[in-house]
């Protein structure tokens, strides 16, 4: 069982500073169902980020022996379903508007906030031209760069008639797929790609940048103005949280010494040390480490949690100074931001107790190298570390040697449940901006 710090703690939103921060995402309106009638007469397509704007138009008539203005929906799409218009600000305006292709006549009743929707009208001869101004889903494709193939793949079916996007493969490995001013949706691949800030700066068009990383610091000061950002805050939550506690568990008890004794052919008795009755700081109490605490849930230990600013039961961090001495293993979650790096120095660390374990599931930047390196040294703390300050680490780097430390490749989120979350993720967002819905994980205000 967890042992809470304080039940008298303060309250914060996030152990990230000021900037962009994470919201959730909204909930979903009712669909409207389509159904069929014969010698209806227009087609149109949709608003939303990239499609033509319309002006403001008048109220949509109320009966059917009205005139009828044509409905947002692609030339060719049959019968169905689709998904309801997002909420609009304006009054909602009952009307009954029909629309039809050469394949199809579709008859649509709805409320609809009349000034809202963008609506071009198709002609037997594929000229666009505008209509009056409603609110649909997109239902013309998007240009969309993807991290790999297995994204792409997920993608090439869609719910309810949507557009299948024209996915073009971008790992950063080789040249451009295609013109980035053409790119309305961008998710970037788990290593970041070069070039970045020039590569967004021709990225005009971008309306969705999704990461497939809770991190977006390669991206935030170089969004595009008509952008939104979202990360993929969760879908490693699991992996990264079972890495901390294995490390704990191996560092605690030395299973990298007992690994070197084998290697050797050695039966090397001793006592170590153990999980059980430490105390164990978190440093970036997010959805990471609540994870993290549901995990050691078991092994006995007093949990102290620490944000950016304070909330219940969670500590500020400007609390740092106090708690570090009482700590037995200190885990950092913190994202990478100007005022992380760094933010593990030798003052930091001469406050840890000795003998004191230093977990770091965060960033390199997060730690001082050098600073660390010297306490190694010293024999007077030890380290895990997924992340470290250059990646890859190059051979030669001291850390490598250095005693007391556990060094794993930047592997914590690397699991087949990443995988398959990041790609319900990807696959979500996408159905969420081609119909207008709100997005989840959007990076506004401070991150």
């Amino acid at each position: 069982m967890i042992r809470s710090s304080r039940a008298d703690s303060r309250s914060v939103t996030s152990a990230s500073p000021p900037g962009r921060n994470a919201i959730a995402q909204g909930t979903e309106s009712p669909r409207t169902s389509v159904r069929g009638r014969p010698g209806a007469t227009a087609v149109a397509a949709p608003s939303g980020p990239g499609s033509v704007p319309a002006p403001e138009s008048p109220e949509l008539p109320e009966s059917p022996e009205s005139p009828e203005p044509p409905v947002a929906l692609a030339a060719g799409s049959g019968g169905g379903v689709l998904p309801a218009s997002p909420p609009c600000p304006h009054p909602a305006t009952t009307g009954r508007a029909t629309a039809s292709s050469a394949a199809d006549s579709l008859a649509i009743d709805r409320a609809v906030p009349a000034p809202c929707l963008s609506v071009i009208t198709v002609t037997s001869s594929s000229t666009l031209t505008r209509g009056p101004s409603r609110w649909f889903p997109r239902l013309l494709p998007v240009n969309i760069w993807v991290a790999t193939q297995d994204i792409a793949d997920d993608l090439s079916t869609l719910p309810d008639g949507l557009p299948v996007p024209d996915r073009k493969v971008y790992d950063g490995t080789g040249p451009l797929p295609g013109p980035p001013e053409e790119v309305e949706i961008w998710v970037p691949p788990l290593v970041p790609v070069p070039g970045i800030p020039g590569l967004l700066g021709r990225m005009g068009n971008l309306r969705l940048l999704q990461t497939v990383t809770a991190g977006v610091e390669p991206y935030l000061p170089h969004l595009p103005p008509k952008a939104v950002l979202c990360n993929a805050r969760g879908v490693h939550d699991a992996g990264t949280a079972e890495w901390a506690v294995g490390a704990m568990i191996a560092m605690r008890r030395d299973f990298p010494g007992f690994v070197t004794a084998q290697a050797r052919g050695e039966w090397t008795y001793h006592h170590t040390g153990v999980l059980a009755d430490s105390t164990v700081l978190i440093v970036g109490y997010g959805s990471i480490g609540e994870a993290l605490e549901r995990r050691l849930a078991g092994f006995e230990v007093e949990i102290v949690r620490v944000a950016r600013t304070a909330r219940d039961n969670v500590h500020g961090q400007d609390e740092l100074p106090a708690l570090l001495p009482h700590a037995d293993v200190v885990v950092l979650l913190v994202p990478a931001t100007t005022s992380t790096a760094g933010l593990v120095d030798a003052e930091f660390l001469a406050r840890m107790k000795d003998g004191a374990l230093l977990v770091n599931a965060a960033r390199g930047s997060v730690v001082d190298g050098d600073a660390l390196l010297a306490e190694l040294r010293a024999g007077r703390l030890r380290a895990a570390l997924d992340v470290t300050p250059v990646e890859p680490l190059p051979s030669d780097h001291p850390l490598w040697t250095a005693p007391g430390v556990f060094i794993t490749p930047h592997v914590a989120g690397s699991t087949p449940a990443s995988v398959r979350r990041t790609r319900e993720l990807v696959r979500e967002q996408i159905i969420r901006h081609l119909t207008g819905r709100p997005l989840a994980n959007m990076i506004t205000g401070h991150y």
